[in-house]
This record gives structure tokens, sequence and C-alpha cells, in this order.
């Protein structure tokens, strides 16, 4: 009897000690909401998040930047097609991107934008419409599909109720995304999962890569980086506007020599950088003082680039030094 009572205790402890201890919050992405795990492409080599309500609250954005803003969500031509064949304001209706992938040949590599906010699908569908280059709205079932044109191939969006849009390379990935998304967790890779978990969740702008094999082949051709970048595990960066921009980038090493390495080498870049500025007689004074502001440093298992700059320092940034 005592045996049997000790089998069933041990079994209720490893049940107890399994519920309570879940796996540790995605911090990284929680800019994309509280759901944004299971808004992500199985096996990820890649995450990029927008957190778009954070960004506009800011003071510099009411200000002066959304312009500049503007311009960066429209960098990423998957998530600029939709909003140009949908009429959606990124301002106005967007609360968050969300971007995962795996990195490949073309053809190999796969991709998922999940754009939060609040929109209304059926005047977007009519926008999409009307547009006559490059958009088609077709009919899957009952999944409304717009069929887009970025960079020569297509990519197909729809809404997953009036709160997200998906958008894919394939017509069977959105379809199974506007049924299926959001309700499971991602799988995710250790060490995305170690990138991601180094963000504070407050961010404005977060990015977190794993360092594959093509990639470190790629980065060893680079002659300052060739001894130390094939080192590299994870590659983050994110961005923080406030009343000032606060960037960080942080490459994980395998090691600290080869993170003193690449101190080294990103401090040399730098320097190459700033004598290169210094020959434009509009711009060379004003990228001169943002590289002076650019720190570099190195830990025991990576390097660190930071960069603050205060309003008046953007200001000047974003009137050319004038």
């Amino acid at each position: 009897m005592t045996r049997v009572r000790m089998t069933w205790l041990a079994l209720l402890a490893l049940a107890l000690t399994c519920s309570a201890a879940p796996a540790a919050p995605l911090l990284g992405t929680k800019g994309a909401g509280d759901d944004a795990d299971k808004w992500m492409i199985d096996d990820a080599d890649f995450v990029f998040v927008l957190n778009m309500k954070q960004m506009a609250g800011s003071d510099i954005m009411k200000k002066s930047g959304i312009e500049a803003a503007r311009g960066l969500i429209k960098s990423n031509e998957q998530a600029k097609a939709i909003l140009e064949a949908t009429g959606l304001d990124p301002f106005k209706d967007v609360d968050s991107m969300l971007i995962s992938g795996t990195l490949g040949t073309r053809a190999s590599s796969k991709g998922l934008v999940v754009i939060k906010g609040r929109f209304d699908p059926a005047k977007a569908l009519k926008v999409a419409r009307d547009k006559k280059d490059d958009v088609e709205v077709q009919k899957e079932g009952s999944i409304d599909l717009i069929k887009l044109k970025v960079q020569d191939q297509s990519a197909y969006a729809a809404f997953a109720g009036k709160n997200t849009v998906v958008v894919t390379q394939s017509k069977d990935s959105t379809v199974d995304w506007v049924k299926n998304g959001g309700k499971k967790l991602a799988k995710v890779s250790k060490p995305l999962q170690t990138a991601l978990a180094g963000f504070k969740g407050t961010e404005s702008l977060n990015f977190a890569m794993v360092i594959t094999d093509d990639l470190k082949k790629l980065i060893g051709r680079v002659p300052q980086l060739a001894v130390a970048g094939p080192s590299l595990q994870t590659l983050t960066a994110s961005l923080t506007i406030t009343d000032a921009a606060d960037l960080k980038v942080v490459g994980n090493t395998s090691d600290a020599k080869a993170a003193k390495q690449l101190e080294r080498a990103v401090t040399a870049l730098k320097g190459v950088a700033q004598i290169m500025v210094q020959s434009d007689e509009n711009i060379g004074a004003v990228l001169g003082d943002v590289l002076d502001a650019v720190k570099v440093s190195s830990s025991k298992d990576g390097v660190q680039i930071g960069l603050k700059l205060n309003k008046e320092q953007l200001n000047k940034v974003g009137k050319g030094g004038s």
C-alpha cells in the first residue's frame, strides 16, 4: 500500500511540476500581441516585430517621425503591397506587424506577414477590386483572397476576421492561416527562443535571426569579418522610440575570444564609415556625429552596438544637417 501511495504521489508531483512550468514568454514578439507566438511559422530563422501602436504614441513620432515610419513599413514589399492594395493606413488602422520566415534560396524560403489592427474587410476588398494593376481578388470557398504581385512573384493576402490580415507566398498557405492561425504555439528553435527572450517587450521594433551555415559563409566573405564572423550564433536588433531613439544590436558568439575579435572588426568598420562620410559636404558632418555616437563593446558571449539619439539630433539628421 505504501509503495502504491508513493507512486501516485510521485505522478501527482510530476503533473503539478509540468503544469506549473509553462514555456518562457517570447518577449521579442510581445509587441505584436499576446498571441503572437501563435502567428509565426514553425522553425523560423528570423522574426521581425513592428509595434505600430507604441511607435505612433511616442513623442517623436507625433511631432516629426510619421513619414520616416511609413518608409520603414514600406521597406517590406509584402506589407507595402497589401497596405496599398486595401487602402489601410498604418497609423490609423494598424497596431502591429509580425514577420517570420526561413532563410534559403528564393524558391525554398518561406515567409508569413501578420498585420493586426482594426479593419473593415468589406471596404478593403472593395478598394482591392478597384485596383487595376498587380491586384486581383479571388474566392477560395468562403475566403476572399487578394492576389498581389511582389517583386515579380505572387503573394496572397486575406482577412482572418476584423483584426488580422495574413500574407504568404501561396494561396493554400494563406487559406490555412485564415482557418487555423492563432490556435497553436509555433515551434521555435532553442537559439531563436534565447534570442527572443533577450528583449524587454516594450520596444518599437524588434528583430531576431539565427545565423545559419549559409549566412556564416556569406559573412566570412567580408574581409574584416572573415575570422570571427562565422562564430556568430544569433543576431538581434531593437529600436525603442520615446522622446529619443535608442538602437541596440547584439551579435551572440560561440566564445569570448570571437566576441572580442568581432568588437575589433566592427570598430574598424565604424572607422572606415567615418572616413567615407567626411568626404560628403552635404551630410558628412551630421552622419559623422551619428557615427561618433555609436558605441561598440563586447562581453563573454557577444558584441554589442548601441546608438542613442535625442530629439535635437534626430531633427538634425532629418534635415540633413542643415
